[in-house]
């Protein structure tokens, strides 16, 4: 690790709380509570909801007309390959 990621690193843990800068010795760890960590925590999170939301947004939007063009461009063997892997994950699940 480069010394220049190392100090982003740790600027992004002292802007989120987790460490507290001492110039001397070097950072430490900060007294850490509940909230220090649930904030950015929950920020992340958020975050992240918004890119599942819009990736899921995505998919309905580009996936049907895939679908489409597959099953109207498939070949005989294609279609029984499928049927197979069909069969035997129904198998599995035992409901077939």
């Amino acid at each position: 690790m480069s010394r220049s990621s190392l100090r982003d690193a740790i600027r992004t843990l002292e802007v989120m709380g987790l460490v507290e800068p001492a110039r001397v010795r070097g950072p430490s760890s900060a007294k850490l509570s509940a909230d220090s960590l649930v904030s950015p925590l929950s920020t992340m999170l958020l975050s992240k909801r918004e890119l599942v939301s819009e990736l899921l947004d995505l998919r309905r939007i580009i996936e049907p007309p895939l679908a489409a063009r597959a099953a109207a461009h498939v070949t005989p063997n294609e279609l029984s390959y499928m049927e197979d892997i069909f069969g035997a994950s129904k198998g599995k699940s035992g409901s077939g």
